[in-house]
C-alpha cells in the first residue's frame, strides 16, 4: 500500500487534471473538526440548552418582557418557549468551524476566527430567538413561517457569510 505525501498529486480524470493531496487532507480535517465540535456539544447538551434559554430569558428581561426560565423552558406573556437542540447555534457553529479548519492559516488565526465566529453566531441566534418570541406572542399564526422560511435560511446565510468574510481576511479569493 502506497501512502501519499502532502506535495504529491492524485489523478482526477473527472476534471481532466490532478488534485493535490493537501486539498483532500484539509477537507478531511474540516469534516473531522466539525464532527468533533458537534460531538462535544452533545456531551454538554443540557448545559447548552439551559445556557441558551437563560440568555434568552435575560435578553427578554432587558426588553421589558417578564419571563421565567426553568431548565430549558422559557415562559411569560402567554408564551411557552421550549429551547431544543435545533434552537442553539451548535450545528451552524460546527459547520463554520469545519470551514475555518479547512482554510490554510496559522493556528492562532484559526482560533481567533473560531472565537469571533462563535460570538457572532451565538449573538445572531439570540436575535433569532428573541424575534421568534415576539412573533409567538404577537402573531402566533405566523410563527411557523418566520421560524422555518425566514430564520432557518438566515442561519445558513450567516454561516456562509462569516466564512466568506474569513476567506477574505485570509486573502483567499472568493467567487465574485
Amino acid at each position: 500500500m502506497r501512502l501519499w505525501s502532502q506535495g504529491q498529486t492524485l489523478p482526477n480524470p473527472a476534471i481532466g487534471g490532478r488534485l493535490r493531496v493537501g486539498h483532500w487532507l484539509r477537507a478531511a480535517l474540516a469534516v473531522a473538526v466539525g464532527c468533533a465540535v458537534y460531538g462535544l456539544a452533545t456531551l454538554f447538551h443540557v448545559t447548552v440548552l439551559r445556557s441558551t434559554a437563560s440568555v434568552l430569558g435575560a435578553l427578554l428581561e432587558l426588553l421589558g418582557q417578564e419571563n421565567e426560565v426553568r431548565d430549558h423552558l422559557v415562559t411569560g406573556s402567554g408564551v411557552r418557549f421550549l429551547v431544543v437542540a435545533e434552537c442553539t447555534a451548535v450545528v451552524p457553529l460546527a459547520i463554520l468551524i469545519g470551514g475555518i479548519a479547512a482554510t490554510p492559516a496559522s493556528l492562532r488565526q484559526r482560533l481567533l476566527a473560531i472565537l469571533a465566529g462563535t460570538l457572532a453566531l451565538f449573538a445572531w441566534n439570540q436575535l433569532r430567538l428573541v424575534s421568534l418570541w415576539y412573533v409567538e406572542r404577537l402573531a402566533p399564526e405566523h410563527f411557523d413561517f418566520v421560524h422555518v422560511a425566514l430564520w432557518q435560511p438566515a442561519m445558513v446565510v450567516a454561516v456562509v457569510a462569516l466564512w466568506i468574510v474569513w476567506l477574505g481576511r485570509m486573502g483567499i479569493p472568493t467567487l465574485r
